[in-house]
């Protein structure tokens, strides 16, 4: 009787073994199939974006040159570098900035440029060193680390959107690159690594199903925004104080080597006394695109919601800092913030003007510049 029972008892095992593995199988083929099916059907959700993936790491200024785009010369700029040793007679302007003054056919520098000469100023050469998304904390060490050593007789700024908008779409530390919580959560260099999560976040299906597990094992979002006091007024009045350090500190470095400098605070949508049915679409449009981009938590809070709110709080914060530094170190700030203010349609999101009105931006820019006097005798040395 025994050896019947103990004969029986392996055949059974075996079977159940064997229907194991066969669920198991067509549970494997099942998502085989379903990811591949994701992976035709489905545009990519990824979570672990970040900003600007195609740039690469360079040290202090984060984002170098573009691996797909083409049109950036061998600095990793657009439009041509600014040949060395400089050529006789040139006076040369660099233009720091983001995206603002990264795009555009022709470019806001390139348009500045036109104006220059347009009024008389046919020795001035204008140089893009825009970058998209870059914060001011980046455009200093741009200054330091690359444009001084290119001999610059004006250096100008015209940014401030990122700094007040970064820290509330993407990495909430006030003056932190866009991107360097992606950095930071190298598991090589946090010494946390979850194998399940990054096998996970490899699955085109795992993204679509699971995004909020898979963003809170691979980023601590939650932790660096309580950190920072994320939405908090202190919060604010820190991103207005790195932006008016870090301009103020660029102003004396370029000054130091004998290179005049204007920091321009950039019209937003959000300045406007009115904004139009078709800008506030456009950038309703932008920001939904960010919400692919930034971990889809931040964007189920009010952040977003309230960046008008907040743009125009920080703004006022950043007045308050300029008015209180000493009357040479204002003089560099130029608040353009309003220029747009009663303009109907030329927003084509919360920060970027419709093309068309840029030659007109662009001759104020040259305005300002000119009602400075040290800049305008620097920009009147072309002409002698």
């Amino acid at each position: 009787m025994r050896e019947t029972t103990e004969s029986r008892v392996g055949p059974r095992a075996m079977r159940v073994l064997g229907r194991a593995l066969l669920a198991l199988a067509l549970a494997a083929g099942v998502l085989l199939v379903a990811e591949v099916m994701a992976r035709w059907l489905v545009p990519d959700p990824s979570i672990h974006l970040g900003f600007a993936r195609d740039r690469v790491l360079e040290p202090y200024t984060m984002f170098g040159a573009g691996r797909s785009d083409t049109g950036l010369n061998e600095l990793g700029y657009r439009g041509p570098a600014p040949p060395m040793p400089k050529p006789q007679g040139e006076v040369r302007v660099v233009v720091l900035g983001g995206s603002t003054v990264f795009l555009g056919k022709p470019a806001l520098p390139e348009l500045i440029e036109d104006r220059l000469h347009a009024i008389g100023f046919e020795g001035v050469r204008v140089y893009n060193f825009g970058v998209v998304a870059s914060v001011s904390g980046m455009e200093l060490a741009r200054l330091v680390h690359e444009v001084l050593d290119l001999d610059p007789d004006v250096v100008v700024l015209y940014d401030g959107a990122n700094d007040i908008t970064v820290p509330v779409l993407y990495d909430p530390r006030p003056g932190y690159h866009p991107n360097l919580y992606v950095v930071e959560s190298n598991p090589f260099l946090t010494g946390r690594f979850s194998v399940v999560g990054w096998l996970l976040s490899r699955s085109r299906l795992a993204r679509i199903l699971f995004p909020r597990w898979l963003e809170e094992k691979l980023f601590p979002m939650a932790r660096l925004r309580e950190e920072a006091g994320w939405g908090s007024d202190a919060w604010r009045d820190e991103i207005a104080r790195i932006y008016v350090g870090n301009v103020d500190k660029a102003a004396s470095i370029a000054r130091g080597r004998n290179a005049e400098f204007a920091a321009i605070l950039q019209p937003m949508l959000y300045f406007k006394s009115r904004r139009a049915a078709s800008e506030q679409q456009g950038a309703d449009l932008v920001l939904g695109m960010v919400s692919l981009a930034a971990p889809q938590s931040w964007q189920e809070t009010d952040g977003a919601a309230t960046l008008p709110e907040h743009s125009v709080d920080v703004r006022e914060k950043i007045r308050t800092r300029v008015a209180a530094l000493p009357a040479a170190s204002a003089d560099t700030f130029i608040d353009m913030s309003d220029f747009f203010a009663d303009d109907d349609a030329v927003f084509l999101d919360f920060v970027h003007v419709d093309q068309e009105v840029k030659p007109r931006l662009a001759a104020a820019i040259v305005e300002q510049l000119r009602r400075r006097p040290s800049i305008a005798r620097r920009l009147a040395g072309a002409t002698e």
